[in-house]
């Protein structure tokens, strides 16, 4: 008899020189065994009823968890009726509570999708991109608009009595009341204020004041214009208003005859109309010329910043700065735009925002300016719209580049170093690109994988310090699963990265559905693939423990109608949770199989006879598992004909299953859930499986097939199970021998 060996189970490799699985469903790899372990699935994220639980009969498009100091948000959003909104739970209070609720645009009909809605944390905020409807900023107890829509309406210079100076109460009578002259007092300085002016004397008060000076019956022609700003609470300054309209005046006036003094008057400017910003503004800046006199002789109409108003309320300023203080330059016309519409993606990216394909310019990207996430240049942006590649389907962020998805390429857009040009774009390849922009998703200590219309591709490297930037394909066995991929609804797919078990999930719609219907699993440390099923994601999140949470498409699917919501992924063998009332009911997960390529032992044209497989399995007291047999390419089965026979435990070695449901201690009697109690009835099964001693041992299938050229086993198993490997034992014309794969001597 051959010496049985602790094996590698194989993940899916469908090419015939492959020794991998023709199929692998619903299996984790458990780093600590290196074996494929079924103790998967998924629990309902809220306990109880009512909209508190975070809309379990509603229909979920996208989720977020962010984490704002220390306070947990859970961003959902919902379809409820025709209302699209976003929900947003806190557990301030000790409980999920439902916080704010952001009402978005309903989803035109017949219009494409990809993207989705994006949430990108950026400093103390989450900018929140829907795919229709006005972008948000979420500040934990607060959302407002994002980004600037238009600019300021221009301010109004109030004019002044027309040819006459304010100083002298003979010529202009208007100002012959003392309460009236002097109702106001700026800076220390009484001044007389009437329509929109007050003067005060150079000789008594130096240094303040506009115009050129009076002396004796000289005139003197006085012109200026105003612009305005606002600037965010996230420190970016809209575009600039257009110019108010130009204040002129005339100084001089006859001398009084019993005035042996030349007074010299400077005057004051009341600017009114001073516009209010959206909610989020936080202060308006206000500019202005400096003496544009006759607009031939003189400063002309160049603009300069004059001072702030501290709020958003004040609608009257009155200036008094003179020309001399006028010395910053103000922004330029192309030094802020205003928010292109429509904008499907979007991403942060070195302290700017990074935004693509909106809906004038789908295949253009443009950056903010550094530090103002708002402020977006005019000139900041690059147009592929005269290039192959189609539009732009996906930004994601990585190391020290921004990458930029395309139907049918992929570029780069990379650090110059430089102020004046900060980015350029570098191609990176041509003829991949993709239409599922979120299943754009990076992988430690492995790269950014994302799903293309071919295949599942990986991009390694990066461009900084001369380096290269290379894309693989990494789904070369998938050729069978990947073909039954709905490529008319690719863009539903979505994709995340589960820390716990270090895999790489993408759920897509399949087998003609129009929903996430199947899910592709690249297990890291394995590089191996298997799939999942019946897991009814249409949008995932990470929790700060690093616990997988989706919002389920449920009643798209047609699937676990009753189990719609927010779900999150752990080690209780369920796939999801009915909520009735106050109580709960698990819903039993499918099945885990997993069936071996088709196998001719080193000789395709030999007839042989299979007679037992053993399996080497972590052993917990419920592995119970069943086996049927195929032969020579033919989908009729053969079950085993006895019962599987525990062998004696490999060498008495134990382990420990190293399961958690949730997924942060061995020991814990709760689900990787959040503020909830959890359904006895689940709890107790489940904790009893995973903690009880486990051992490695062999279970051995007797087999009953007929002599074959090729021969394929499936072991399927509705309980909690490791499985290491295999060994099969079969006979060729009465001698019998052993196959066994790649196997892996160091493992205990």
């Amino acid at each position: 008899m051959p010496i049985l060996r602790e094996l590698s189970l194989k993940g899916i490799g469908q090419s015939r020189s492959s020794d991998g699985a023709w199929s692998a469903k619903n299996w984790a790899f458990d780093s600590n065994t290196l074996g494929f372990t079924s103790a998967r699935g998924y629990v309902s994220f809220f306990n109880g009823t009512g909209a508190e639980i975070g809309y379990p009969d509603k229909d979920v498009s996208s989720i977020f968890w962010y984490r704002r100091g220390s306070i947990d948000y859970l961003l959902v959003e919902v379809q409820d009726g025709t209302t699209r909104k976003i929900v947003t739970y806190t557990n301030s209070a000790g409980t999920l509570t439902e916080h704010i609720i952001i009402d978005l645009a309903a989803h035109p009909e017949n219009q494409p999708k990809y993207a989705g809605t994006q949430y990108i944390p950026f400093g103390n905020f989450v900018a929140i991109f829907p795919e229709y409807g006005q972008p948000q900023k979420f500040y934990g107890n607060r959302a407002e608009p994002f980004g600037f829509l238009a600019a300021p309406t221009p301010p109004r210079p109030i004019s002044p009595p027309s040819l006459y100076h304010m100083g002298d109460p003979a010529v202009n009578p208007v100002y012959a009341s003392t309460a009236m002259k002097f109702a106001t007092n700026i800076g220390g300085i009484a001044s007389a204020r009437g329509e929109g002016m007050f003067c005060f004397e150079e000789t008594n008060i130096i240094g303040f004041g506009l115009g050129d000076s009076e002396k004796n019956n000289e005139e003197r022609l006085n012109s200026y214009a105003y612009k305005v700003s606002f600037v965010s609470d996230t420190g970016s300054e809209s575009p600039l208003s257009t110019k108010s309209l130009t204040i002129s005046w005339i100084g001089g006036f006859a001398k009084p005859a019993d005035d042996d003094d030349a007074f010299r008057y400077k005057y004051g400017i009341v600017v009114d109309n001073i516009p209010v910003g959206r909610e989020g503004t936080i202060k308006r800046n206000i500019y202005r010329t400096q003496n544009m006199k006759d607009g031939t002789v003189g400063a002309g109409e160049v603009y300069y910043y004059i001072d702030t108003i501290d709020n958003n309320f004040e609608t009257l300023y009155t200036d008094i700065q003179p020309d001399a203080a006028a010395a910053v330059d103000a922004p330029s016309v192309t030094d802020s735009m205003i928010m292109p519409v429509g904008i499907k993606l979007a991403t942060g990216y070195k302290n700017r925002m990074v935004i693509a394909s909106s809906d004038d310019h789908p295949a253009r990207v443009w950056w903010s300016a550094a530090n103002s996430p708002e402020t977006f240049p005019a000139t900041n942006y690059f147009d592929f719209g005269n290039t192959s590649g189609g539009e732009i389907t996906g930004l994601y962020a990585h190391k020290e580049l921004v990458l930029i998805f395309r139907e049918d390429a992929i570029d780069a857009l990379t650090p110059t170093g430089q102020l004046s040009q900060p980015f350029t774009v570098t191609p990176v390849v041509q003829g991949i690109g993709t239409r599922a922009s979120n299943s754009i998703q990076a992988v430690p200590n492995v790269g950014v994988i994302f799903l293309s219309s071919s295949g599942f591709y990986l991009i390694q490297g990066n461009f900084s310090g001369g380096s290269q930037i290379a894309v693989q394909k990494l789904s070369l066995g998938l050729g069978h699963e990947f073909g039954t991929i709905n490529q008319n609804a690719l863009s539903k797919a979505c994709a995340t990265f589960n820390r716990w078990d270090n895999e790489y999930w993408c759920q897509v719609p399949a087998y003609g559905n129009t929903y996430n219907s199947l899910g592709f699993v690249y297990h890291a440390d394995a590089n191996a693939w298997t799939t999942r099923t019946n897991v009814p994601a249409a949008c995932f999140t990470q929790s700060p423990q690093h616990h997988t949470i989706f919002g389920s498409n449920a009643s798209q699917a047609g699937i676990h109608a009753n189990n719609r919501g927010v779900h999150t992924w752990c080690a209780v063998r369920q796939h999801g949770t009915t909520i009735v009332g106050q109580s709960t009911a698990a819903l039993a997960s499918p099945a885990s199989t997993w069936r071996s390529h088709w196998l001719d032992f080193g000789d395709a044209g030999q007839q042989k006879v299979v007679r037992t497989v053993e399996l080497l399995i972590i052993a917990t007291g419920e592995g119970e598992m069943e086996l049927e047999s195929r032969v020579d390419y033919k989908e009729e089965t053969t079950p085993s004909t006895s019962s599987a026979t525990v062998l004696e435990p490999f060498a008495g070695r134990h382990t420990r299953y190293y399961g958690s449901e949730t997924m942060e201690q061995q020991d814990s009697d709760s689900y990787a859930k959040y503020n909830q109690v959890i359904p006895t009835t689940v709890n107790d099964a489940a904790i009893t499986a995973r903690m009880s001693p486990a051992r490695t041992a062999v279970i051995r299938f007797d087999v009953n097939a007929n002599a074959c050229r090729q021969y394929s086993f499936e072991i399927t198993t509705l309980k909690n199970a490791t499985v290491l490997g295999f060994t099969i034992h079969y006979e060729i014309k009465g001698e019998r021998k052993a196959y066994t794969q790649n196997f892996n001597e160091s493992m205990y």
